[in-house]
Order: C-alpha cells, then sequence, then structure tokens
C-alpha cells in the first residue's frame, strides 16, 4: 500500500517561523530493541520483545512488542485484525524511510496499532520520533474505525520530528503531545482526535479532516494547548469541541466548518454552578492567530469569541456567519444598526429575505405567513439538525394552493408547529405577537427533538403579568435561552406585534439554543 501524500495545505504549514525544537527523548534503560526492516506482510506471525518471531494466530496481533525501542525502516506490515501491539512500559518507535501499517479489518473494534490496551499489561509513555514517514490505516471500519487507539489515561504519547499519516481515528484517555518539527496528518469520517488533552508546540504542524459527513470534529478533548506551529482543522459539526479550558499563546489555528452552517468553529463548553460560580473550560488567546470560515476561500482572521451564548460556553463562530463576509444589499440595515449582524446571519443563511432587492423593513411587522415561512426555511435547508417532516400537507380554508406560503403553512398545520385560528382558518395576514412567535418557535425546537426544560422567572419584567397562559412555557423557555429578551424599559411587550429585526435576532438566537447547545 502506498503511502497516502500530504496535503498541500499541510506543506503550506512548513512556513511558519522557527521556534526551539524539544530535545528527543531518552530510551528507557535497558529497553528491549527490535528492528523491522523491509516489506512485510505477516501470516500469523509476530515480533516478541526479544526480537523473536512467534505465531499469533489467524493474522491477530501480528507484531506485538512488549515495551522497549522499536525501530522501523522501511517496514510494510500488513493484518487482518490489529497489525501492531505494543505495551508493558514505555516504548519508543524511531522510525526512518518510508514505513506503512495496514490493519484490513472491517470491523471497528479493530485498529492498526493498539498501544497499552487492557489486556496487553502496564500503561507507559508512547514516543514515535525519527526522520521518517510512518501511515498508519485502517479497512472499512465505520465512523469508529481507529488508525490508534488504547493510549491509557495518565499517560502520553509524544509524536515528535516524524510525519505520520493516518486514515482513522486516534483516539485515548490520555494526552497526545506533538513537538519538534512533526507533522500529523489525520483523516478520519468521525473525529480525527479523541484524546484527554491535546499539546502542539515548536514547529510542529497539524492538519486534521473530518470528512465524509461522519458528523465528528476534527479534535474533541477535554483541554488544549496550543504554545506554537501550525493547526489545520476541518469538522463536519464544529472543528474543535472542548469542555474544558484552551489556550492558545502562540503558533496558528485555522478551523473549518464544513456542512453545518451553523456549527461554531471552536465550541468550549462552560456554564455555572448551582452556586453561581462560573464552571467549565476557558478561553485564553493569548498571542493567537485565527482564522475560520466555511472552507479556507472565506478564511478571515478572528479575535473575538462570541459570548453570546450566556452561560452555555464560547463559541469561536466561523466569520461568514456573522457578517464579517456578508455582501449587504439592504439600504435600509446599517452597520451601526442592533440588529445588523442577525439581519446578516438570518438572510445569508435562507431564513429571511427582504421586502424588495434593496429593502429589508427593519421595522416592518410580521405576518403569521411570515412566520411560518421563517421557521419553514431552516427545516427545508437543514434537515439534519431540524428533521420535521410530513408527507401529508395541512389545507387551511383560507390558504389558496397558488400562495407563496402555502407550503409552509401546509407543513406547519400537519407537523403541528403552527395552528390555525378556528374553523380551519389561518388568517396568514394577522400580525404576530411576541409571545406567539416565541411559542412558534417553541413547538418547532420541541418537533425537531431538542431539549426545552430550561425555564426562566418572568417575575423581573414589569408586564410579566401580560404574558398569556398558553404562552407561559415557551416564553419563560425564551428567556431563559436568550431567544428573547426584555426591552430597554424592562418590559417583554408579548402582546406587541413582532418587528422583521426582531424576528431576526429571535431566530439567530434560536439556532444558538438548539443546534449549537446540543
Amino acid at each position: 500500500m502506498k503511502k497516502r501524500l500530504a496535503s498541500a495545505a499541510m506543506c503550506a504549514c512548513l512556513l511558519v517561523a522557527a521556534l526551539p525544537v524539544t530535545a528527543a527523548a531518552e530510551e528507557p534503560q535497558n529497553a528491549q530493541q527490535v528492528t523491522i526492516a523491509g516489506k512485510v506482510l505477516t501470516d500469523g506471525m509476530g515480533w516478541n520483545n526479544d526480537g523473536s518471531t512467534a505465531a499469533h494466530g489467524s493474522k491477530d496481533n501480528n507484531a506485538y512488542f512488549d515495551g522497549g525501542v522499536l525501530y522501523l525502516n522501511d517496514a510494510e506490515i500488513e493484518a487482518e485484525q490489529n497489525a501492531v501491539s505494543v505495551s508493558n512500559g514505555d516504548v519508543i518507535i524511531e522510525v526512518s524511510g518510508e514505513n506503512v501499517i495496514v490493519s484490513t479489518a472491517s470491523g471497528a473494534m479493530y485498529s492498526s496499532v493498539t498501544f497499552n490496551g487492557s489486556e496487553q499489561g502496564t500503561a507507559g509513555d508512547v514516543t514515535i520520533q525519527g526522520d521518517g514517514f510512518l501511515g498508519i490505516y485502517v479497512g472499512d471500519g465505520g465512523a469508529s474505525a481507529c488508525a490508534v487507539q488504547g493510549i491509557a489515561q495518565d499517560t502520553t504519547m509524544t509524536i515528535r520530528d516524524a510525519v505520520l499519516d493516518a486514515e482513522g481515528r486516534i483516539t485515548g484517555q490520555g494526552t497526545l503531545a506533538v513537538c519538534g518539527e512533526a507533522q500529523v496528518s489525520v483523516l478520519s469520517s468521525y473525529n480525527c482526535i479523541s484524546m484527554h488533552e491535546v499539546r502542539v508546540s515548536d514547529q510542529a504542524v497539524v492538519a486534521l479532516d473530518s470528512a465524509d459527513g461522519g458528523g465528528g470534529s476534527a479534535i474533541s478533548c477535554d483541554s488544549m494547548q496550543i504554545t506554537g506551529g501550525y493547526v489545520l482543522a476541518y469538522g463536519d459539526y464544529g472543528a474543535i469541541n472542548c469542555p474544558g479550558d484552551v489556550s492558545v499563546t502562540g503558533g496558528v489555528l485555522e478551523a473549518y466548518c464544513r456542512m453545518n452552517p451553523y456549527a461554531p468553529a471552536l465550541y468550549v463548553y462552560s456554564y455555572t454552578d448551582q452556586d453561581g460560580n462560573q464552571a467549565g473550560g476557558h478561553v485564553t488567546t493569548t498571542g493567537m492567530e485565527v482564522k475560520a470560515g466555511i472552507s479556507d476561500l472565506d478564511a478571515q482572521p478572528v479575535t473575538d469569541f462570541d459570548t453570546t451564548f450566556k452561560n452555555y460556553g464560547y463559541a469561536l463562530i466561523a466569520p461568514s456567519l456573522d457578517a464579517l463576509a456578508w455582501e449587504n444589499p439592504f439600504a435600509d440595515v446599517k452597520e451601526t444598526d442592533w440588529f445588523y449582524s442577525a439581519v446578516s446571519y438570518v438572510n445569508e443563511h435562507g431564513m429571511m429575505n427582504g421586502v424588495a432587492d434593496t429593502k429589508f423593513a427593519p421595522k416592518g411587522k410580521v405576518t403569521r405567513a411570515q412566520a411560518v415561512q421563517m421557521v419553514y426555511a431552516i427545516s427545508r435547508n437543514y434537515p439534519r439538525q431540524y428533521n420535521v417532516h410530513t408527507d401529508d400537507p395541512w389545507t387551511f380554508a383560507d390558504v389558496s394552493q397558488n400562495a407563496w406560503y402555502a407550503d409552509a403553512a401546509g407543513w406547519g398545520g400537519a407537523t403541528g408547529v403552527v395552528s390555525g385560528i378556528g374553523n380551519n382558518r389561518f388568517a396568514p395576514n394577522v400580525d404576530v405577537p411576541r409571545e406567539q412567535f416565541a411559542t412558534i418557535l417553541y413547538s418547532f425546537a420541541q418537533k425537531a427533538g431538542y431539549d426545552v426544560s430550561a425555564r426562566a422567572s418572568l417575575d423581573s419584567f414589569h408586564d410579566a403579568a401580560k404574558v398569556s397562559g398558553w404562552a407561559q412555557n415557551a416564553m419563560q423557555w425564551a428567556v431563559a435561552e436568550g431567544v428573547m429578551s426584555g426591552t430597554n424599559k424592562g418590559n417583554l411587550n408579548p402582546k406587541g406585534t413582532l418587528t422583521r429585526a426582531e424576528a431576526a435576532a429571535m431566530l439567530r438566537s434560536f439556532v444558538r439554543a438548539t443546534v449549537l447547545k446540543a
């Protein structure tokens, strides 16, 4: 099997300014040594740590190495299940030339390289180093297929100087450290790297691609530190997902979301505990250089974190989602307007259009026809995030089949997202009160399967008593999730007619209370 070439993006990463390189790791004392050179197609045969061969049966664990130093020089190791298993103390893999390790099994339970597996023995640190290339590939094991797995808790897998190219996940409970002049490229149909902690430093280059619609992130970890080097992360549904601290004090980070236009490039979970104290992850960005976007074509430098998730965390949103790359067609929407970013968001993603080519009418009133069309557009454009469908649309007596909103009204009535006003009438031209729009979004979130259990007291608003009984749950949820806020006079204005600017702001906040929070 030929090695997969590093991407052009990775090659470009080598332009990162030179930084001090960490000293090479010392070999374990009294280490056993095994050298594997030349092409090797194992057939149930393995190597013990003393260099002798041993049968392991049925092409399983074809190279079993019990600690020490493993030298690979132009080796090609192929197995049906676990190609290489190493354990019992510290392990160093020294690579020179071009080396390939392949597991041809189609089951997700197998991996090409297993470190410190629970059945192999005592865990130790693992170091892959040298000036060679190591390709680790797996068969068609589905989203869970692992190129490397089993890095035990409280242990570290260090990749120093060597070039590591992997197809399949790198997963474990320990720490992954990429340093020196290492180049790491991982392609996976799910999470590329799933570790307790990820560290990148020196001149290291890390290029990750969670591809093929598997729905994963490039990096899923409990904490991450980038003090140097270059990290390029592509994810289908968010590039980096970290519930702990993220510290980026040097180097370059580029993060891109390929499929889900709502997902943040970098999401760090943070919350307020029962005592009112801030808990969970924090973000440190001293000296940080970040680019983000839906693709590298619309990448923009980003320095500010969007913290409008309230207690749910920090998210670095691709700039094309937040007006940095939006070409404003509306003469009545200015950058200084409070609703500018909300209008850019909903317009760019098909939730709302203007009332004319160059007019948005932010102060215009929202009708029932417009309201259901907005929600229907989200369901239609993003069916994987909002799976609310019907094959039998409802027919309202006052909705013409030729009306521009007919499909939306029929969908809303059939799914229960909206209801009529009685006598099978929809009343499409009636204005929508603010509490009614909150109820529509609440119902939509329920139908889509999102958690709508959050509640906030409305007592702090002067006009809380004006909220209708049927709208209480929806309004309490909307306030708790930040979908709705009060006016500058401390009122909810539940009976007030919804404006188009207010609708844009609520739709944008609704996305963040559902998809981004889930």
